[in-house]
Order: structure tokens, then C-alpha cells, then sequence
């Protein structure tokens, strides 16, 4: 099974009064008409960020909802995650039917132990989204710690124990894709983060990889900068990865190489 990993669009973005409207066309129209086009992905992951900010500008929907129609042409499941830059509100209204089109949302607490079901021959992929979570508001719902560990942790014990119901009923072996948008320790930044809300005093913003724990890989978004398999070690034989943001979001990114990453998914694993 191939799977597509992307995050950190931006769309809307502008670097020092500049639009980047070009760029994310160009990124976009890339995406869709030769990276789909000719790897024929069974599952494409954004996780995160989509839009710049919560009320993005009309141009950025429109490129947005675009992209989507084009992609919507090759049949394939896709799944998107809010990130701390989106409005969960706002990305995740009128989405509900888009499920029937392969279109899939995650911007709702309710929403992150449904998994969206990709089968092959041999196995079932099971691919759970966690919407970036505010530990100050989050925290208060589930009655936990308000860190992000705390609620990332409380996010995968959910999705842990419904993978477990359905080991319980199925006659293939499951495997794991968590998407989210968290900033994992070890993790390294770009200018372009120099913002970044969650990081605070004492590391209450970052969290571990080990809560990620029972998750074959982890398709990460929120740092800007792409991470090697090497650089973060996920718990026990998780694989964790940051895609990166697709463009340049600042000078001190002019350098990256910037990328999609492909995962193969067998039954075995990554």
C-alpha cells in the first residue's frame, strides 16, 4: 500500500508583504498532476495547517477547494487534520458528506478514534487524525493535564482501544497511521516557527514520541523543516516522520530540500 504524506500548506501565507499564491499554485497543480498521477497512491495525508490562518482569504478556499476537485478525479481516500493555524470550526464545516467522496476531515475530538479504512489484500490500514489540540481547552474535556502530552496521550489511548475492538473482529491483521500536529521533542525548527504558540516554559508545548506508542507510523505536521526516519526515534517500531511545510516559508528554509514523502505500507508494517 503507497501512502502520501504531506502538511503545513500555508495556503494564504505571504513572506514579508510578498504573496505566495504562485508558489502554492505551483506546489498544488505539482501534487495532484504528477505525484498522484503517477505513483497512484491508495491514501494521501495532510496533517495540518492548511490555510495561514483561521479566516483564510477567499483566493486561499478557492485554491484550496480546487485542488481538492482535482485530486476528488483519481478516486483515492484522503485524509486532513487541522493544524493550530486553521479555525477546527471552520475546516471542518460541511465536510460530513465529503466522507462518500474519499474526502475525509479530522477537525472534531469526537472524530479522532474513527478511522478511515484503507483495505488491501492482506491487511487493513487503519488511519486515525488527531486535530492539533489546545491543552487549555482540550485538557478541560477529557480531565487531564493541560500539557500536550497530556492530551496526546489521552488521544491515542482513545485510538489504541478502538484498534484493539477491531483486532477483535477481523479476520486480516490492522496496521496503524496516526496523522497530527504536535511539535515532538528533538524535533528541530525554522525561522518560520519563531511564533509557534506551544512552545512554552518547562516543554508543556512539545510532547514525546513515546505517547504515539501502538502506531505503526506517525505522519507529523506543525515543524516546517522535513526530518530524516532517523532524526526523531518513535517508540518501539513506530515510524515518525515530519513531511515539512512544501514551500519555503522563510529565508532560513531556502536551503531544505523540500519534499512529499511516500511510505509503503505491507502487513508487516512500514
Amino acid at each position: 500500500m503507497r501512502i502520501l504524506h504531506t502538511s503545513d500548506w500555508h495556503i494564504g501565507r505571504r513572506l514579508h508583504g510578498e504573496s505566495l499564491v504562485a508558489s502554492h499554485e505551483n506546489f498544488l497543480n505539482w501534487l495532484h498532476s504528477e505525484v498522484i498521477a503517477q505513483s497512484k497512491p491508495d491514501l494521501l495525508v495532510v496533517a495540518g495547517d492548511i490555510y495561514d490562518r483561521g479566516v483564510p482569504p477567499t483566493e486561499a478556499i478557492e485554491l484550496f477547494e480546487d485542488t481538492l476537485a482535482e485530486i476528488n478525479k483519481y478516486g483515492i481516500q484522503v485524509l486532513i487534520t487541522s493544524g493550530n493555524h486553521d479555525s477546527r470550526v471552520r475546516l471542518g464545516s460541511n465536510t460530513r458528506f465529503m466522507s462518500g467522496l474519499g474526502l475525509h476531515f479530522r477537525t472534531r475530538l469526537h472524530e479522532i478514534s474513527k478511522p478511515v479504512i484503507v483495505p488491501a489484500d492482506d491487511f487493513d490500514l487503519l488511519a486515525y487524525g488527531i486535530p492539533y489540540l489546545e491543552p487549555d481547552v482540550d485538557a478541560g474535556q477529557w480531565k487531564v493535564e493541560a500539557s500536550q502530552s497530556a492530551v496526546l496521550a489521552e488521544a491515542m489511548r482513545l485510538i489504541n482501544a478502538d484498534v484493539e475492538d477491531r483486532k477483535k473482529q477481523s479476520a486480516k491483521p490492522l496496521r496503524v497511521l496516526v496523522a497530527t500536529h504536535a511539535f515532538v521533542e528533538g524535533a528541530t525548527k525554522s525561522d518560520s516557527e519563531r511564533n509557534i504558540k506551544d512552545i512554552r516554559v518547562g516543554g508543556l508545548g512539545q510532547t514525546s514520541a513515546a505517547v504515539f506508542a501502538g502506531a505503526d507510523y506517525v505522519a507529523m505536521g506543525h515543524i516546517h523543516r522535513p526530518h530524516s526516519k532517523n532524526e526523531i526515534k518513535g517508540p518501539g517500531s513506530t515510524l515518525l516522520r515530519y513531511s515539512g511545510s512544501p514551500i519555503p516559508l522563510s529565508f532560513s528554509e531556502r536551503d531544505d530540500e523540500k519534499q512529499v514523502l511516500q511510505i509503503e505500507m505491507s502487513k508487516d508494517g512500514v
